[in-house]
């Protein structure tokens, strides 16, 4: 608790200077992370009012690389209090605000190199569990596969930015917004799996529309699966 109170006081400190030399940047980051820190607390309604703080500093100034953490840590606070309409509305956001940005989500302040496994993949995780639950819930087939597109869009979206981050190049996205996309063949399935902690959900393509299926397996066990497996069928000797 010590320790968290100096670095609460730290980070009010910085936000105190940032605002009286003018540095919006600094001041985003600030109130950032400091929500961040009072989320870590379980003090929810601190850590919105500094998310939001935070969101309003990072939208003065060409900030996107902080800004869609401040939407993305938004959501969870929201989400976490029950109002998911505003969760939902948020991760869409965070999300959105990826899109452009390219590299600087994985560059980061000060030029810092993140992982796309760090730093933006529990972002599209989080996002497909919420719409995923939606669809779940869904009164309607047609309710349901409204969301059901939506959380295949957000898996090729997550795939795009992944393979963009691996080779620094634009090319993907490039290539990705040419792709029209078209109807599944007869006869062919095209499966996305998504690993939560506590569950698989395979959301399946077909020439009839998409379709979502619950495993209750969870992402520790599915994890000792997939090893035992890739042990079964390498090759020690020559790694094939």
């Amino acid at each position: 608790k010590g320790l968290h109170r100096q670095s609460a006081d730290a980070f009010t400190g910085a936000g105190e200077t940032a605002a009286r030399t003018g540095d919006a940047r600094g001041q985003s980051y600030a109130w950032g992370y400091l929500g961040g820190l009072l989320e870590r607390e379980h003090r929810n309604p601190e850590a919105l009012e500094y998310s939001r703080k935070a969101t309003l500093a990072a939208q003065k100034v060409p900030a996107p690389e902080s800004l869609y953490r401040w939407q993305w840590q938004t959501a969870r606070l929201l989400k976490a209090d029950g109002k998911e309409d505003e969760a939902l509305a948020a991760f869409q956001r965070a999300v959105t605000l990826l899109k452009p940005i390219r590299f600087e989500y994985s560059v980061g302040y000060q030029g810092r190199h993140h992982s796309f496994y760090d730093s933006v993949a529990p972002l599209f995780v989080e996002y497909e569990d919420v719409l995923l639950r939606r669809a779940a819930t869904s009164r309607t087939p047609d309710q349901s596969e409204q969301w059901l597109v939506r959380v295949k869009d957000t898996i090729e979206a997550s795939h795009a930015a992944e393979l963009q981050d691996y080779y620094q190049d634009d090319c993907v996205g490039m290539v990705v917004s040419q792709h029209k996309g078209g109807t599944v063949p007869a006869g062919t399935m095209v499966v996305y799996p998504i690993s939560f902690p506590d569950r698989l959900e395979l959301l399946v393509e077909t020439a009839n529309g998409l379709k979502q299926v619950q495993v209750p397996v969870t992402e520790e066990i599915l994890t000792k699966e997939i090893r035992t497996f890739r042990r079964q069928i390498q090759d020690a000797r020559s790694q094939n």
